[in-house]
C-alpha cells in the first residue's frame, strides 16, 4: 500500500492548507485509539478492584462468624451449671481457672 506521503503530497503542493486538515485528522483518530485503549484498561482495573473488595468483605464476615463461634464457646464454656445464663461468680471463676478465657477477655481489654 501506499504511504500517507504519497496520497496527499499532491493535494498540499496545490492548497497548503489541507496539510491542517490531514494533520487534524490523524491527531484525531490517534487520540481516539489512546481513548479506547485508556478506557479499557480503566474498566478492567475497575472490575478487579471491585472483586478485590468483594473477597475482602467476604474474608471479613467469615473472620467475624469465627470470632462470634470461639465467643459463643468460651461463653458455654464459662457457664458451668449449662441454664444459659452467666453469673459474675462464674465469670469470675473461669477467668482465675481458665487460661483460654483469661487470655481471650483479656485481648478484649476486659
Amino acid at each position: 500500500g501506499d504511504d500517507w506521503g504519497t496520497c496527499i503530497n499532491p493535494m498540499v503542493v496545490e492548497m497548503p492548507t489541507t496539510l491542517i486538515v490531514f494533520v487534524l485528522a490523524v491527531v484525531t483518530v490517534q487520540l481516539g485509539f489512546m481513548n479506547l485503549i485508556l478506557s479499557t484498561i480503566v474498566d478492567s482495573a475497575s472490575a478487579a478492584r471491585e472483586h478485590d473488595h468483594q473477597q475482602r468483605a467476604k474474608e471479613k464476615q467469615k473472620m467475624e462468624r469465627g470470632r462470634l463461634e470461639k465467643l459463643r464457646s468460651l461463653f458455654e464454656q464459662i457457664d458451668h451449671n449449662r441454664n444459659g445464663c452467666i453469673t459474675i461468680d462464674e465469670l469470675v471463676d473461669s477467668f482465675e481457672s481458665e487460661t483460654e478465657v483469661r487470655d481471650y477477655l483479656q485481648g478484649l481489654n476486659i
